[in-house]
């Protein structure tokens, strides 16, 4: 058996003979925090996409600070990097060196990465690694050496024989104390040595396995076992790091602490708030959209804890695998149209006001719509023709996490459906913070092709509602912009759909808008701080 001591200094789908160089990173003045769990963006990238080539040093990577300054000017505060493509079944004879790979295989590049979590933290940028517990990496990496494995039979000491998941992937021995020294020792390889703030972990599931030549299924034990055992010993060391489990089989257990028999992540990734919005806003018909599927969206938790999930409309996990950007999968062929350009930024305007931790992918701000593609960059001349869109959704978020109390709700588990209009396709929602109820913020989402110069919807206080977000705005762009003066109102005391006060306001087709509460008896109290 190979000695366990070399896989410790493991990094990025390297080679193994990279174990031997040289580690040198200065890491003084590196006493960055994550911020509150409910004020917390995350902004999803796959690195060798996003950023440039690294360096002739493989130090560094060549537009690290403009990147990052983008992002803080964005206004996002945590980052989730994806390295590039997972290594496959050792059985499967795939020639991993000759994959095209965003980070190429023979560099070690370990000081450019310690470099760019560094200047993130720089920058008030949380940065969080992805890592699939069924692939950890290449066929030479120490991961694959606890045996000799240099015969034709090698792998069938790490994998678990006869399993395999859904997708025909081996699954790894999980009861070999081996394979569990090795993946725990990776994972903290991320907090420890690289600084990572959190990790988002792929396969938390280990999908339902089969075995050869048995219908059975299940999920095995030992896996489970190790999960609980890896973020118990994060969670005792380091309390405030981030746990993410990315995966479709979503159930309360994965977030409930390990005390009370759960796996103890924090987060876990929601797959039926994009699975509802993307087939409501995909619809080419208006009268086709099934306004309860936004409602179970927005309204869904785990446990009864809205911010135990992450909530998004892109992901890599689905775009990696063939599937489309949203603007694509609105209007093929045509995702520069207005109005799929209209609908996507309504995902978005649904996805950072639901209550969760709202996700972004990489260019889903400047409504990116051409097929993800490995080792292939972003087009970032589109960001320059854009016009306003990337300061709608700088706008959004920063109502998303702002420190005023005036958008405190966006901070609360209070949800409260006040409005819903299934002919019409409108949907209204407020959020409240516990400690702060006077501050009410609400949505108004218009998923039609219908201007209305006065739409009137029921209300339960009296006050002012401020207008602080008009996704039709022409700030935001001709694509978008509306002819329709929109502007905030005061409820009036006549009772409408079943409530004692109504508002009426100016509501654009395909628009989302967002108000903020006024009491009627404080109305000057409305920008203080917490």
């Amino acid at each position: 058996m190979i000695g366990m001591e070399t896989h410790k200094e493991e990094i990025i789908y390297g080679k193994a003979s990279s174990t031997q160089k040289k580690w040198n990173f200065n890491w003084e003045g590196d006493e960055f925090k994550n911020v509150d769990l409910k004020k917390l963006i995350i902004y999803q990238m796959h690195i060798g996409t996003f950023f440039k080539e690294r360096s002739d040093d493989d130090n560094n990577y060549l537009d690290i600070d403009e990147k990052l300054a983008y992002l803080k000017l964005l206004g996002v505060n945590a980052m989730e990097l994806i390295i590039g493509p997972p290594a496959s079944d050792l059985d499967s004879g795939i020639d991993f060196q000759n994959r095209s790979l965003a980070i190429k295989s023979e560099d070690y590049a370990s000081l450019a990465f310690a470099n760019l979590v560094k200047k993130a933290h720089l920058h008030s940028i949380a940065v969080f690694m992805t890592v699939n517990y069924l692939n950890l990496g290449f066929l030479d990496m120490d991961s694959w050496k606890f045996y000799d494995w240099r015969t034709n039979d090698r792998g069938k000491s790490y994998y678990k024989e006869g399993f395999r998941t859904e997708e025909g992937v081996a699954i790894p021995e999980y009861g070999h104390s081996e394979v569990r020294s090795f993946m725990k020792d990776y994972i903290f390889m991320w907090l420890e040595k690289y600084h990572c703030d959190g990790i988002s972990i792929k396969g938390t599931d280990f999908k339902s396995y089969s075995i050869e030549g048995d219908d059975r299924g299940g999920i095995p034990e030992d896996g489970l076992s190790l999960l609980k055992e890896i973020n118990g010993e994060i969670k005792n060391k380091y309390p405030t790091k981030i746990l993410i489990a990315q995966n479709r089989i979503c159930k309360n257990f994965i977030t409930e602490s390990i005390v009370n028999g759960g796996l103890g992540f924090d987060l876990q990734a929601d797959s039926m708030f994009p699975d509802n919005v993307r087939f409501v806003l995909k619809q080419p018909r208006d009268e086709d959209r099934i306004m309860q599927c936004v409602v179970d969206a927005v309204a869904h938790s785990y446990s009864n804890d809205s911010f135990s999930r992450v909530v998004y409309c892109e992901s890599y996990n689905e775009i990696a695998n063939g599937g489309l950007r949203l603007p694509e999968e609105i209007y093929p062929g045509k995702a520069d149209d207005p109005n799929a350009i209209k609908r996507s930024v309504l995902g978005a305007v649904i996805t950072l006001t639901a209550p969760g931790i709202p996700l972004l992918f990489q260019g889903q701000e400047f409504v990116t719509s051409s097929l993800f593609v490995e080792g292939k960059r972003m087009d970032w001349k589109r960001l320059s023709g854009l016009q306003g869109i990337p300061q709608l959704f700088g706008n959004l978020i920063k109502l998303r996490k702002s420190d005023y109390k005036d958008y405190s709700g966006f901070q609360g588990n209070m949800l409260e459906f006040v409005h819903f209009n299934e002919q019409g396709k409108i949907l209204a929602y407020q959020r409240s913070h516990p400690e702060h109820s006077n501050h009410q913020v609400m949505i108004i989402i218009n998923l039609s092709y219908v201007d209305y110069e006065k739409y009137i919807i029921g209300l339960s206080f009296p006050g002012k509602w401020k207008l602080v977000f008009n996704s039709s705005s022409k700030e935001y762009g001709e694509s978008l912009g509306s002819d329709l003066m929109v502007k905030g109102f005061a409820a009036q005391e006549d009772a409408y759909d079943g409530r004692p006060y109504r508002g009426t306001f100016t509501l654009p087709c395909y628009s989302a808008l967002i108000f903020i509460h006024y009491a009627i008896h404080n109305p000057d109290n409305h920008n203080g701080k917490e």
